[in-house]
């Protein structure tokens, strides 16, 4: 019997700090709200609306918390209320970002990563004697919190180009990511059409799938051109670069 309030309590786990706060009682009016945003399109002859998947909005979960002691000594209450404050509050020592919490119900439900969203309308009861609060109910909502990195953002196919007269590789890298380097990767993934013709349709992936790509040479003398390891065939290359790299004049003659 003596588990059994803890299978109804109430968690929370600061990452940085590995503190966990269990609450006595019970959470009241919990609440989970899931919400993905559409883009919709009407068309003629159509009764339905044409959807669109744009993004998640971030998981929130909401409940109300009630803090009560029956022993006006200690006075954990105010403790606990500050504690959850400060967890709410971003920290400069972390980036000026609230520290990231782990939250769950009883044995495991509702087991989420997130931040303390806000903390509203705390309601305190009459102090005690001692001038200590013994007890305040408030609102609390969380909100799922996911790291990010570069390397693990989606890779996606997100446009398709349909070329027009005068479209090339390099110019359409350029109007798509400002860097018409990118073109002879795109060029790469399109093997059938090396040349661009009106009316084609060309991918542009999105700069996160092709950010890490190198376009690597195909001949067999510049093969190991972009190579770390040095080689004679490099050595050699370099010899004969160095010693054609000079200016010269070219005439073309044209006799009647």
């Amino acid at each position: 019997m003596n588990t059994y309030p803890s299978m109804k309590a109430w968690f929370l786990l600061n990452h940085t700090t590995q503190q966990t706060m269990q609450g006595k009682f019970a959470p009241q009016n919990l609440t989970k709200n899931i919400k993905p945003n559409y883009a919709s399109h009407t068309a003629l002859s159509r009764s339905n609306e044409i959807l669109q998947f744009l993004n998640q909005s971030a998981d929130t979960i909401s409940f109300r918390i009630i803090m009560h002691d029956y022993d006006s000594i200690t006075g954990t209450t105010e403790t606990d209320i500050q504690l959850l404050e400060s967890w709410a509050r971003p920290d400069p020592l972390y980036g000026n970002r609230p520290p990231i919490l782990t939250f769950w119900v009883g044995q495991g439900w509702g087991l989420m990563d997130c931040v303390i969203k806000n903390l509203s309308d705390i309601q305190y009861e009459d102090p005690v004697i001692t001038g200590r609060m013994r007890g305040l109910s408030c609102n609390i909502s969380l909100r799922a919190y996911s790291p990010f990195s570069l390397v693990s953002s989606g890779q996606y196919e997100t446009r398709y180009h349909r070329a027009i007269t005068r479209d090339y590789y390099e110019l359409l890298a350029y109007r798509e990511y400002q860097n018409p380097m990118l073109g002879i990767i795109i060029r790469n993934r399109h093997p059938t059409k090396p040349n661009i013709q009106v009316g084609d349709v060309i991918k542009l992936p999105s700069v996160e799938a092709i950010r890490k790509e190198k376009a690597q040479p195909k001949s067999v003398a510049l093969k190991t051109l972009t190579g770390k390891k040095i080689t004679p065939q490099t050595i050699l290359r370099k010899e004969i670069f160095d010693k054609r790299n000079v200016t010269y004049v070219s005439h073309i003659l044209i006799s009647n």
